[in-house]
């Protein structure tokens, strides 16, 4: 069989996403605790991986110069990490939906053909982790860790798994029982995902497939369709901007929060990184007191009002061009069995990402982006661009320098993020000592803000050291630009008071409070340290806040040495009742 190494470099690639987190396969078969803790291949390797397919070409003799450009870049790499003056991964995370929609256009043909069998692969073992958890539990997350985008993922699993059935060799009878049984397996699959955003999906394509069909017969019949099912949308989204206090979504706080911060930073945006800070600042209150509050970054579970936000109303723009410039000339083009499921999929995910942070997950995401540089490839063939001979070695070593940055990050990304697993579950067995020793390897090697923050908790909680603790919150900062990083202010002040610095604390309440209005634990505090400062009037200020922030969320004194123990109860009080109903009946 003769090398093909389109096909290879499609099929390592499809890999290197499977194995993103390689313990998650495993939990599908095998009961795990923090499965989705060991990452092997972060967005920076997939990045890495698919630059030096797109830039290496297998079609003339490789330069000699290649293994010296292999060591130069190990070292600068290795370098510019250590020093910290540059974070190349950061970059790379940030490149990568361009560079996964070039990949999917360079090697259209190929993944045209993986796509399908790469799906099934989820669906097996999202199938698996069914039947393990069968009996155990009412729902599950699925292999994707949240029911949305397990259910999303589900749905095209599905519809291409029926397709490679439907295109095989087997004898027609065969075909459909099998159908008929994937079908059945879904539809039970489908049940345990309480979802409403994949079934909003999964009824928006195939609306979309009807006004399509309906376009090529009647033209102005499809206008009429398209511009009422617009109208619906506008009246939708103002009822979710205008009628905050009617409605009990997460999304109704979320999408208008969203559209102040684009308000407020138009052209550049916030950054990603810096977005949780921004977005608290802007959210209303009444957020922070409905069941599904997150814990930390509230993205506004719509991808176009995150890009938009993120990256600025001009990236918007290009993100937009790059994800729907081929759609028309697609649509147009007579629909294969094939070209039908990748425009299904491409349309699922997209509409699931309106209403989650779909195109944010894992596989989603990856898939997405493929599926885009797919189109691409149809609407622009690479044939129309054919590199010149005096730029291949040049292109060449530019690859072989992004293998060897994508070798880099995996040996130390898989290290670090073993050794922060392994401290987790240290801190679950009692562990301590040997918790905070791994915890802090963990940053060390490859700096990380999830780390030190659990390093920190340890040395300010069990051990009591508030030195320790200091040092470790001190650098997320640094890291992440983040002033609230998992309620980094409430821990900041909570370290200066154990140091008597109780001043130094001040600072670092105010901010929690207007981060986060009902933290009970915040405002408790916050009272206790102005009394200690001679401070009447404010403390008797704050600890009014307090006493409505308990009542707000139904809690008593009683909880607050829970709250203490385990902060995200003071965010999501329905799990401090569910906690102490599992501890009753035990």
């Amino acid at each position: 069989m003769r090398f093909n190494f389109q096909t290879t470099s499609v099929l390592i690639l499809f890999i290197a996403i499977l194995l993103k987190f390689p313990l998650a396969l495993v939990y599908c078969f095998y009961n795990l605790s923090y499965h989705f803790y060991f990452e092997l291949c972060s967005d920076a390797i997939i990045a890495a991986l698919a630059f030096f397919f797109i830039l290496f070409r297998n079609d003339t003799k490789l330069p000699a110069i290649l293994p010296t450009v292999a060591v130069l870049t190990f070292i600068v790499t290795a370098l510019a990490q250590s020093f910290f003056f540059f974070r190349t991964d950061y970059l790379l995370n940030s490149l990568l939906p361009v560079v996964l929609i070039v990949f999917g256009w360079r090697y259209g043909a190929e993944c045209r053909k993986l796509m399908p069998f790469a799906l099934g692969v989820f669906w097996l073992l999202n199938f698996a982790l069914s039947l393990r958890k069968l009996g155990n539990v009412t729902f599950h997350y699925g292999i994707t860790g949240n029911w949305n985008w397990s259910a999303s993922l589900l749905i095209i699993s599905t519809a291409a798994l029926c397709y490679l059935i439907y295109k095989s060799d087997l004898r027609r009878s065969v075909k459909n029982s099998a159908i008929i049984i994937i079908g059945i397996a879904s539809l039970w699959q489908f049940s345990l995902y309480p979802s409403r955003g994949s079934l909003l999906a999964l009824f928006g394509t195939l609306f979309c497939f009807g006004v399509i069909a309906l376009f090529r017969r009647n033209r102005n019949a499809g206008i009429v369709v398209l511009s009422l099912f617009l109208l619906v949308t506008i009246a939708a989204v103002s009822l979710i901007i205008f009628k905050i206090d009617d409605l009990h979504d997460a999304r109704v706080y979320l999408f208008p929060t969203a559209l102040r911060i684009i308000g407020q930073h138009p052209w550049l945006g916030v950054s990603p990184w810096l977005y949780e800070d921004f977005s608290f600042l802007n959210c209303q209150p009444g957020y922070f007191l409905i069941t599904f509050v997150a814990e930390r970054s509230p993205h506004p579970h719509n991808q176009f009002l995150f890009i938009a936000a993120s990256y600025g109303l001009l990236a918007f723009a290009a993100w937009f061009y790059l994800i729907f410039r081929p759609l028309p000339t697609i649509i147009k083009k007579t629909f294969t069995a094939e070209s039908s499921l990748l425009l299904f999929s491409f349309m699922v995910l997209l509409i699931s990402g309106m209403v989650d942070v779909t195109l944010e997950s894992w596989p989603c995401k990856y898939l997405f982006l493929l599926i885009a540089g797919i189109f691409w490839h149809d609407f622009m063939p690479t044939k129309q661009f054919k590199p010149q001979r005096n730029t291949k070695t040049l292109s060449q070593s530019v690859a072989v320098m992004f293998l060897c940055t994508a070798l880099y990050f995996a040996i130390l990304g898989g290290w670090s993020s073993w050794l922060y697993r392994s401290g987790c579950k240290n801190v679950d067995i009692g562990n301590g000592p040997l918790a905070i020793r791994q915890l802090a390897q963990s940053a060390k090697i490859l700096p990380s803000p999830f780390a030190l923050y659990q390093a920190g908790l340890i040395a300010l909680y069990d051990a009591k050291q508030p030195d320790a603790a200091l040092s470790y919150f001190s650098r997320i900062p640094t890291l992440t630009g983040h002033n609230n990083f998992l309620n980094y202010n409430n821990s900041m002040a909570r370290i200066y008071c154990l140091r008597n610095e109780p001043e130094k604390a001040l600072p670092y309440f105010e901010k929690e409070t207007q981060l986060y209005p009902y933290g009970v634990l915040n405002w408790f505090f916050y009272a206790q340290t102005l009394a200690k400062l001679g401070r009447t009037e404010q403390a008797a200020v704050a600890k009014t806040s307090f006493e409505t922030a308990l009542k707000a969320k139904n809690l008593t004194m009683e909880d607050l040495p829970y709250l203490m123990k385990n902060h995200l109860f003071d965010l999501r009080p329905d799990k401090l009742r569910a906690y102490l109903k599992n501890k009753d009946n035990q």
